[in-house]
């Protein structure tokens, strides 16, 4: 949710951005410029809630290897310093991870429930 309103604000200040633009007006374009360079936050604060979620339900029910869970966390935590871009990148990685480990897992139920048939 909050990564969504991240979403929706950036597209809601580059609209903006092109809107002042025809006719120039460089005091607002300038001042919208400034906005849109820094609405980083709610996509920060997003993948941060996402990845601390996830890293909760990791280590506490097991269903995936307890050391996603922990780098869930220190995903989380770079997420909210200087070098965010790194976690918002990292972020992707885990998810693939994930995908792949949990498609991997589906299909060895799937052969040995064909093998038991």
């Amino acid at each position: 949710m909050i990564y969504a309103t991240g979403v929706a604000l950036d597209a809601t200040l580059t609209i903006a951005l092109i809107e002042a633009s025809d006719p120039p007006k460089p005091v607002t374009v300038e001042a919208l410029s400034i906005l849109w360079n820094n609405d980083f936050v709610p996509f920060a604060v997003g993948g941060q809630v996402f990845l601390i979620g996830f890293a909760v339900a990791v280590l506490r029910r097991g269903a995936l290897p307890k050391w996603l869970g922990w780098v869930a966390v220190v995903i989380a935590v770079i997420a909210v310093t200087p070098i965010g871009f790194v976690a918002f990148i990292a972020h992707g990685i885990l998810v693939a991870v994930v995908s792949v480990i949990l498609v991997l897992r589906e299909r060895r139920a799937g052969t040995r429930e064909a093998a038991s048939a």
